[in-house]
């Protein structure tokens, strides 16, 4: 397969594209808050958390051209709780999808605000299984937000000239995605701190390696 060179001007690197999400991972806490901000602060944890390397920019001479974007919410609690736990999680899960609402800003300048409950999870579990809740029950339910799909997302690109366009961040650009609670919740279900991902689906420039 042949690689795809951008060209570049005299004295700039030419880039190549790959297909690589932009993701970071913050945590909501049991009390609740009223806004998460992402791609700001890169964590400790490294790439179990995130990809990014500078503060709210891409290193030169990285560019990106973001196509989608999506965010995932963790379970907040231990992988043996029982199905009853589980189905009060998924309804939880939703109200904080539904309290919620997204933004994406390069500069100065917002390129989406939407509501949260609008924009897919992406990946996760999907469907009904069958169990015993412990309480005599025997239905277990798995919600998810959107087709199970990683790269089903919220689209973010726009038809210009007869093309679709993607959002394009630039080199040493600040961007950030806010996720804002105007009546935060607290949870109920969680025992601990929920860790929210927001993905941005799209194809990175690298310079040639």
């Amino acid at each position: 397969m042949t690689r795809r060179i951008a060209p570049a001007p005299a004295g700039v690197p030419a880039l190549e594209p790959i297909a690589q999400e932009l993701y970071d991972t913050k945590d909501y806490p049991v009390a609740g808050t009223g806004s998460l901000t992402f791609f700001q602060n890169p964590s400790a944890l490294g790439e179990i958390e995130t990809n990014m390397v500078a503060s709210g920019q891409l290193s030169y001479p990285q560019q990106f051209h973001a196509f989608g974007i999506c965010f995932e919410i963790f379970p907040g609690y231990e992988e043996e709780a029982t199905i009853g736990t589980q189905v009060s999680w998924a309804q939880e899960k939703i109200k904080l999808r539904e309290r919620c609402f997204a933004r994406l800003i390069i500069g100065s300048k917002d390129y989406l605000t939407l509501p949260g409950i609008h924009i897919p999870e992406g990946i996760g579990q999907v469907g009904v299984a069958v169990g015993d809740d412990g309480v005599g029950g025997a239905n277990r339910v798995v919600v998810t937000q959107g087709f199970q799909d990683v790269k089903h997302g919220f689209e973010l690109t726009v038809p210009q000239q007869g093309k679709i366009k993607p959002i394009h961040i630039p080199a040493q650009q600040s961007f950030r995605v806010e996720l804002r609670w105007p009546n935060p919740l607290a949870l109920v279900i969680a025992e601990n701190p929920v860790k929210i991902r927001v993905f941005l689906i799209g194809v990175l420039w690298r310079e040639v390696q």
